[in-house]
């Protein structure tokens, strides 16, 4: 499907079953269709950090959050 909250939702069901690699491309899936969404970009930076320890990916990641909410416009609900 082409719907990012279907990739999102499906990736964390993944993450909960113990499968991180499948889960992954499914973030990645969702990100590629929505990459200015924060919910998506916040759950994959805590999948990295903490399914995966890869704590500067993370960061990095957070980072691009921030990056976003600080260029969108005033009222904008990012969340």
């Amino acid at each position: 499907p082409r719907n990012p909250a279907t990739h999102y939702h499906y990736a964390q069901l993944l993450v909960r079953r113990d499968q991180p690699i499948e889960a992954e491309d499914h973030f990645l899936t969702a990100l590629e269709l929505d990459p200015l969404n924060t919910a998506i970009l916040r759950a994959y930076a805590v999948f990295l950090s903490s399914s995966s320890n890869r704590m500067d990916e993370a960061d990095r990641v957070l980072s691009r959050v921030a990056t976003i909410k600080k260029h969108a416009p005033a009222g904008t609900n990012m969340e």
